[in-house]
C-alpha cells in the first residue's frame, strides 16, 4: 500500500491509501472491504484529515498517463467499489 497526502486550497487535507494490484486474486474483495471499513471508522472518529482509498489495477495504471495526483484520483476513485462485500 502507498500512502499519499494531498492538500488543495479548495478541500480539506486528505490521505489516500492506495492498493495497487497486478494480479487480482480471491482475497481482493475482503481486503477492499476491510480498507473501506477502516476509512469509514477513522473518519467517524476524527475530523482533522479525511482518509480515502484507491484501488488501482496495474494494467489500467499503465494504460493512462496522469499529469498529477488529482488526475489519478479522478481516474480511479470508483474502481473497486463493486468488489466490496
Amino acid at each position: 500500500m502507498i500512502f499519499q497526502k494531498r492538500s488543495y486550497s479548495d478541500i480539506e487535507d486528505e490521505i489516500y491509501i492506495i492498493e495497487r494490484k497486478g494480479l487480482e486474486d480471491l482475497s481482493v474483495p475482503a481486503k477492499l472491504t476491510k480498507l473501506n471499513q477502516w476509512c469509514e471508522d477513522i473518519n467517524s472518529l476524527q475530523n482533522d484529515v479525511k482518509f480515502n482509498w484507491l484501488y488501482i489495477k496495474q494494467d489500467l495504471f499503465r494504460k493512462y498517463t496522469h499529469k498529477n495526483f488529482k488526475e489519478l484520483i479522478e481516474s480511479f476513485k470508483n474502481e473497486g467499489e463493486d468488489l466490496i462485500l
